[in-house]
């Protein structure tokens, strides 16, 4: 998919924080975004892993996302459960056989349990975020969320104390704005959801 730079946003921010620096605007995008996808999981894909190669614990993504939350795995169509390393047996972290638990390992990679001893079919969807390293977000998500992520980076430049472009009052409305943006890109995200309550009997 295409990319919209950040460079491509900022006529919507620096009328807001005049004299701000574009790397700082930058940088402010890029939290910004990252904070409205993980809290949101609006951006949801399917990680291209393909199989597995005997010996490899680990698949990761590329580009400039990162996890944010894996929703489902599954290998040769089982499903794979997560699990923390840390309450496994140390003595079994290098054992080999089908795998059937992951873990993610640095938000940029998932690691199979066991190590895989052959070829499996892995399908991984996830929920992902820019990373703070990113140059710009996915068209899509610009042409559904732009406002949020423009409101989330005014509300965090001009909230900086001491600048020229510190503006309490600005931040503040603008903080606003982007706490309802995310609100609602979650109902939008469940407008055709059916939400079917079961009734119990006493």
């Amino acid at each position: 998919m295409a990319t919209v730079l950040w460079a491509d946003i900022h006529p919507l921010i620096l009328p807001d924080v005049p004299g701000c620096p574009t790397p700082t605007v930058d940088t402010a995008l890029a939290a910004t975004a990252a904070d409205f996808c993980a809290r949101t999981h609006i951006w949801r894909e399917t990680l291209d892993f393909g199989y597995t190669i005997s010996g490899i614990p680990d698949y990761d993504i590329d580009g400039t996302a990162v996890i944010e939350s894996v929703l489902w795995a599954t290998l040769s169509g089982d499903d794979l459960k997560h699990i923390d390393p840390r309450y496994l047996d140390k003595s079994k972290l290098t054992d080999k056989g089908k795998p059937n638990a992951f873990w993610v390992v640095n938000d940029t990679a998932v690691r199979l349990f066991p190590i895989p001893d052959a070829k499996y079919r892995l399908d991984v969807t996830a929920a992902l975020k820019p990373s703070r390293t990113a140059t710009g977000i996915e068209d899509w998500i610009y042409e559904s969320y732009v406002e949020p992520i423009v409101s989330g980076a005014i509300w965090r430049l001009a909230r900086t104390p001491g600048k020229a472009w510190s503006n309490p009052e600005i931040a503040m409305y603008h903080h606003r704005l982007f706490e309802q943006g995310i609100t609602n890109a979650r109902i939008r995200d469940h407008r055709n959801v059916r939400m079917a309550v079961a009734q119990k009997a006493f």
